[in-house]
């Protein structure tokens, strides 16, 4: 039964990204993309799970390496 669980939760584009149906909702990612919700997803769903986790992984690192030596120092 898990299973189906994880297979349904894995077909949802919020559940990819780790956010829950609320906060994909207000943050409206196709919106900064410019594209519609439905090819936003489409498109969302043509992406190895492997990608976007390692792009989560990345984005934290940055803002911790943020929080600690400020703003700028990427540049």
């Amino acid at each position: 039964m898990s299973f189906v669980k994880n297979l349904k939760r894995d077909n949802k584009p919020w559940a990819l990204l780790g956010l829950s149906r609320r906060d994909y909702e207000a943050r409206r990612p196709w919106k900064a993309a410019e594209v519609s919700r439905a090819e936003f997803e489409d498109m969302l769903f043509q992406v190895p799970p492997e990608l976007i986790d390692e792009i989560k992984l990345t984005a934290h690192a940055e803002a911790l390496v943020e929080s600690v030596f400020g703003k700028g120092c990427f540049e």
